[in-house]
């Protein structure tokens, strides 16, 4: 019976399963659900393939790819994180070039990539080109983490976490998908692979030169496709999915959002309390005209070694210590908040 007793009083365990299912109904949910995913198939094609296409677009060795990886990561970091200060000063004072500015910019890759994979086979030409892709590409990280925070305080309530981790799943459920299909596709382009690790000395260099220039036609075409067709055309996708998002600046949806994120603030600040100091002396009950002793108004402040406790919104609760006989005591009355005008 014990058991039995301590068994029902034991909390129920959410489903986590019909949980995640409720979450994922939400339209809004699931469009920031769909830019996660595909904003982690786009960004996974060039880095699964920029060892491949530097050999075989560009046909270079290994002395000569170690020294272009180098250059084009540094580039790429350059162009990435040089801009950070001015994104990060425009977008604090304006939200709606924090969705603008990364839309314009997306545009601009878009139309550029094409122009500078397909139609010239440059390296030189490839590095400008990998600047232009991360400079436009940066901004938009800004955006995307605001509006998954947006999502979050519109319909998290308690799921936040569940939200945050749905969104984390599928952008790795999309890098993972889309790197594993990559890969195959090399295969599927006709890559012809030869192991040059048994010969030694000019018998290895004619191997490894064998295997990067008899590579059939389509292995060149398909990397240059996935770079530059492919990769625009998700991006696109991913623009006008950002562009038809319900949260955005001016719109109802937000300025609900800080208006709850506001009236929870103003409910878990402390608001002082007016205390009226009564005499405790048991000594007499009136002075000797017959007058009860007075009672002073004012208002003072918890003091700072108490701990207020969080209580919800119109309602609060101070703890004072008990005074000893003959000193005087405040009583407080319930403080009064102001939310919205209503007190």
């Amino acid at each position: 019976p014990v058991m039995r007793e301590a068994g029902s009083a034991a909390p129920k365990k959410t489903d986590a399963s019909a949980a995640r299912a409720t979450v994922l109904r939400n339209p809004v949910v699931l469009r920031m659900v769909a830019i996660r995913a595909l904003s982690g198939v786009y960004e996974t094609i060039f880095p699964s393939l920029q060892l491949y296409y530097f050999t075989f677009v560009f046909k270079m060795d290994k002395h000569q790819r170690f020294l272009w990886l180098a250059v084009s990561g540094a580039i790429m970091a350059v162009a990435e994180l040089g801009p950070t200060p001015l994104w990060a000063k425009l977008f604090t004072k304006s939200t709606t070039a924090m969705l603008y500015v990364p839309l314009a910019l997306r545009m601009v890759d878009i139309v550029a990539a094409p122009l500078m994979v397909l139609f010239v086979k440059d390296v030189y030409v490839f590095m400008v080109y990998l600047f232009v892709w991360r400079f436009c590409n940066a901004a938009f990280s800004y955006w995307k983490v605001a509006a998954c925070a947006w999502v979050c305080d519109h319909d998290g309530g308690d799921r936040e976490g569940m939200i945050l981790g749905v969104f984390t799943m599928v952008t790795n459920l999309g890098r993972a998908v889309t790197s594993a299909a990559l890969v195959l596709g090399l295969g599927w382009a006709g890559l012809r692979t030869t192991i040059c690790l048994e010969d030694e000395g000019v018998e290895r260099d004619a191997c490894e030169a064998d295997k990067i220039n008899n590579q059939p036609e389509s292995l060149t075409m398909y990397l240059q496709v996935m770079v530059g067709v492919m990769a625009p055309l998700i991006e696109l996708v991913v623009c006008l999915l950002t562009w038809e998002f319900p949260i955005r600046p001016g719109s109802q949806m937000l300025d609900d959002i800080c208006k709850k994120q506001t009236e929870s603030y103003r409910s878990r600040t402390s608001p002082k309390a007016t205390c009226h100091i009564v005499d405790n002396d048991d000594s007499g009950d009136s002075d000797a005209a017959g007058r009860r002793p007075s009672t002073t108004t004012s208002t003072m402040s918890p003091p700072q070694h108490q701990t207020l406790p969080q209580t919800h919104i119109g309602r609060s609760a101070f703890s004072f210590e008990v005074p000893e006989a003959g000193r005087e005591s405040p009583v407080c009355s319930p403080p009064s908040l102001d939310i919205g005008g209503v007190s």
